[in-house]
């Protein structure tokens, strides 16, 4: 699965961030004194029903990836978690 990551919007660091679909948002951090580290974090979004507003809950921190030379790498590892999260739900 190639996941399509943000490379010119202004908003994030370019590769950073990637919607998948409508309801999922991946996010990529590498954290300061840590940079070999990579962490990944999962925003889902609420569907504006019954009340409930139309926006992204908060990112959870679901993975870290360690000796990561660099972002495609982790943006592979990323990709990978993700078509395992993905099998495990259905």
């Amino acid at each position: 699965m190639s996941i399509p990551w943000y490379m010119s919007d202004s908003r994030f660091e370019p590769g950073t961030v990637a919607d998948v679909g409508y309801s999922i948002r991946l996010i990529l951090s590498n954290p300061e004194p840590k940079p070999n580290e990579w962490r990944l974090h999962l925003a889902i979004r609420t569907r504006k029903t019954d009340g409930v507003k139309d926006y992204l809950i908060r990112p959870a921190r679901v993975a870290t990836f360690k000796k990561c030379q660099s972002l495609k790498e982790a943006q592979e590892r990323a990709e990978q978690w993700f078509s395992n999260w993905r099998n495990d739900l259905f």
